[in-house]
């Protein structure tokens, strides 16, 4: 099996220094380390790495933007985030563009290792600090499952708390928004009636202000 290429872009030069060592025992090669976003942007899309390993804000440019700029291109780079201080909504932001994995730069060198050990191996590493109790587990699973059309309609909820009004904004029938309403609240795992949407989104808006980005 080839050995991963990984990259870690981070602004403190010590920590690019730990983390190197950490990743050390893994089946995998640091072929480089960076502090610059810009910089970091340019050598993953010209050397395509396996894996970047990168902080959430680097400067000049976020994590996020990055991400976004690789994608354009149709780079097969796998990412893991870097959060300084996380937050439900910033996971769901990392799920929305599909990056691999996040940890926090206050977790240990396990956890980490656990981490990029399963981004490595194609699956997903998330933070568990972030996901907290099993309820935030559950949340985020089942929101991810929602379609942007989905996610649209319970921005939508949110601001106009009336299905007809949300059928007339998005120019389709209110039979039609009826049919989506079962589709989110089957997914969520709510009833599918107006009020209990509108109360879901208003307990969550900020996850989905997240998406509706």
């Amino acid at each position: 099996m080839k050995t991963k290429s990984i990259i870690i872009a981070h602004k403190d030069k010590l920590r690019q220094s730990t983390l190197k060592t950490t990743l050390s025992i893994l089946d995998c090669e640091v072929k480089k380390t960076l502090s610059s976003g810009v910089r970091t942007l340019r050598y993953i899309i010209r050397e395509k790495p396996d894996v970047a390993i990168i902080q959430e804000k680097l400067g000049d440019i976020s994590a996020f933007e990055i991400v976004k700029e690789v994608a354009q291109k149709n780079v097969d780079t796998k990412f893991i985030i870097i959060f300084n201080e996380p937050t439900f909504e910033n996971l769901f932001m990392a799920r929305s563009l599909k990056i691999k994995g996040c940890f926090c730069d206050s977790q240990n060198s396990v956890q980490i290792l656990s981490i990029v050990n399963a981004v490595i191996n194609n699956e997903e590493g998330y933070c568990n600090y972030i996901l907290g109790d099993e309820k935030s587990k559950v949340t985020f699973e089942n929101f991810g499952k929602l379609s942007d059309i989905e996610i649209e309609i319970l921005t939508l909820f949110n601001f106009y708390k009336d299905a007809k009004k949300v059928a007339q904004k998005l120019d389709v029938s209110s039979k039609k928004i009826e049919t989506h309403q079962e589709c989110i609240a089957s997914k969520l795992n709510i009833k599918s009636s107006e009020s209990v949407l509108t109360h879901w989104a208003e307990e969550n808006e900020d996850l989905i202000k997240t998406l509706a980005f």
